[in-house]
């Protein structure tokens, strides 16, 4: 049994050296000379035109020198009869994804196939070339072969001595021509884009659209155009339209607002009706509203003007601006220094408690009696509740504090009382009578705050403040 063990590790042994030493041709190396070759072939296009490289070259693989274990004879221990084996192992041949021995090039063969016609210049100068492109050493065993085998079917040019010249395809011609087209389509581009520019601004020029032509032009010739605008005598409305914003900017008559309603009237008393109705148009509705309230002079005049709503030009609409701007700087200076003294008096009447506005009327009578006479129409004291008609004794009672009311109520004046009990609901008067009747008396400090707290609240109700 040993012997039969013996024998096939010696044979093992020997096969595994001769497969060693078989030259077997990998699919690196076929891979590996065919690229060469297409490098060669491919360099020496343009100097020799059509050739064919053939590449045989001999690799050493990393195997090669890998050192082999596992079971293996130990020829120095092994006794006749007795062999003795000894362990091993195999070393990777790649670590970290890199392989631990390169592949190396031991013998490259190169063989060159060119024309016939080739010369024997041409040939000398493609060795040389090829040798220092590729690295044939001879001390390797590298080999070069040159020769003109080929039978090319092309054309080929010969100079004045007969001597064929190699010509390679010239592609300048192809790269003219493909600008040349390329240039054309930019131009007709260019062509049509142009023809269709003009005809979107000619038909741009036939819409009419309310300021899309200012809109359009340029800062410069837009300023010119309104100057020009502004000395035509084309008629316009009174009325500005709301998209009209250059013109409306340029002539505004906001400052008009600036003065108060008694000052506007001064400002258009010596103008016409037309005028001042175009005025008034441009402005706000509460300042008309005050306005026309004040106004001493002759509305009828001003609202018929408004109802005809007469042209004006834009020439006639720029001469009364420049006028009224004027005319309003010389009265603002004048209202500057005076004030409603009939508006201030009655202000600070109404915001004064019951027993003060009461006395400080009584101090003005005293000093004017005409002036406290015009003045006591506008102011309200509590004894005015007896003069409120049914409504606005209504109104009082669904708007005020009821607390307040019927506090008021319990130490107010009979008429009062009365007043105010004959403006009320059956059912609400009864309610109310139980309360007066149930209610604590009231301090007299109480009854003057209940007196202050109610005449506030009445006159803002009533809109006196």
């Amino acid at each position: 049994m040993k012997k039969i063990l013996t024998f096939l590790s010696i044979l093992i042994l020997a096969v595994f050296a001769w497969a060693q030493s078989t030259d077997i041709e990998t699919v690196m190396e076929i891979q590996a000379e065919r690229e060469l070759a297409n490098w060669i072939e491919s360099m020496l296009y343009p100097i020799v035109g059509d050739n064919v490289a053939i590449v045989d070259m001999t690799l050493r693989y990393p195997s090669e020198q890998l050192k082999v274990f596992g079971s293996t004879l130990d020829k120095e221990r092994s006794l006749p009869g007795l062999p003795v084996a000894k362990s091993s192992g195999v070393m990777p041949s790649q670590i970290a994804g890199e392989e631990t021995y390169p592949t190396i090039v031991v013998k490259k063969v190169v063989t060159i196939y060119l024309s016939k016609n080739t010369t024997a210049e041409m040939e000398d100068f493609i060795r040389q070339n090829v040798i220092s492109w590729v690295n044939i050493s001879d001390a390797k065993g590298d080999k070069l072969e040159v020769k003109s085998v080929l039978d090319l079917k092309a054309e080929e040019v010969v100079d004045e001595n007969g001597t064929p010249i190699i010509q390679t395809q010239d592609y300048r011609n192809y790269i003219l021509l493909i600008g040349a087209i390329l240039l054309l389509i930019i131009i007709i581009f260019v062509i049509v884009f142009s023809s269709r520019m003009g005809r979107l601004a000619k038909s741009m020029k036939e819409i009419t659209i309310p300021g899309l032509d200012n809109l359009l032009r340029p800062p410069a010739t837009r300023e010119a155009a309104r100057k020009k605008e502004s000395t035509s005598k084309e008629p316009v409305s009174v009325r500005i339209l709301p998209q009209d914003e250059t013109r409306k900017e340029a002539v505004s008559f906001k400052f008009v607002e600036e003065l108060s309603p008694a000052g506007c009237g001064a400002l258009l008393a010596k103008e016409k009706p037309e005028d001042a109705a175009y005025v008034l148009s441009q402005l706000s509705p509460e300042y008309v509203s005050s306005f026309f309230a004040r106004f001493e002079g002759n509305i009828d005049i001003i609202l018929k003007a408004v109802i005809k709503g007469k042209q004006l030009t834009r020439s006639e609409i720029s001469m009364l601006y420049d006028r009224l701007r004027k005319l309003q700087s010389q009265i603002s200076e004048t209202e500057s220094l005076t004030f409603d003294n009939h508006q201030f008096i009655t202000s600070l009447v109404n915001h004064l408690p019951a027993e003060s506005s009461e006395k400080f009327f009584n101090k003005v009578n005293n000093l004017d009696a005409g002036f406290a006479s015009l003045l006591r129409k506008d102011v309200f004291f509590l004894e005015d509740l007896a003069r409120l008609d049914t409504s606005q004794i209504e109104l009082i009672i669904r708007q005020i504090d009821r607390d307040i009311l019927i506090n008021y109520i319990s130490f107010s004046p009979p008429l009062i009382k009365e007043k105010f009990f004959n403006s009320m609901t059956t059912r609400n008067r009864d309610i109310f009578a139980d309360e007066l009747e149930n209610l604590v008396p009231l301090k007299e400090e109480e009854k003057s705050n209940i007196q202050n707290l109610i005449l506030a609240e009445i006159r803002q109700i009533l809109a006196l403040v």
